[in-house]
């Protein structure tokens, strides 16, 4: 079979369940956030910032690595390539839903601060 049947047919359907999963989980931090600055419990705990920025810098920085390398691999082991980096990616959402579920009743607090580009004047 191609490629391109495999990714259609597996690969974008687990993409999208993860892409799924991820929304519910960043809901529920959000959620959290909200509750917290609103000075009630959270329902979880809030994961560190650092945690979140490297699963970001993460997923920015390799998805340009997995598209050449399932352009360099091309039929023969792209579609493995391609279901292991899914995987990772359901990993990371696992660990961060995870790693919110450990801080339960840990981080109730959150300090309110500025977005991103009004530090930078803009």
């Amino acid at each position: 079979m191609l490629l391109s049947h495999h990714l259609l047919a597996w690969a974008l359907p687990c993409q999208l369940g993860i892409l799924a999963v991820w929304a519910w989980v960043r809901r529920g931090i959000r959620k959290d956030i909200r509750l917290a600055l609103a000075g009630e419990t959270p329902h979880n705990g809030i994961p560190h910032h650092g945690l979140l920025l490297l699963v970001a810098l993460r997923q920015f920085v390799l998805i340009g690595m997995n598209i050449y390398q399932v352009m360099l691999i091309g039929e023969t082991g792209g579609f493995a390539f391609m279901m292991g980096d899914i995987a990772c990616s359901g990993m990371t959402v696992l660990s961060i839903y995870t790693v919110a579920r450990m801080e339960r009743g840990i981080v109730t607090e959150v300090v309110a601060g500025n977005r991103l580009f009004s530090v930078f004047g803009q």
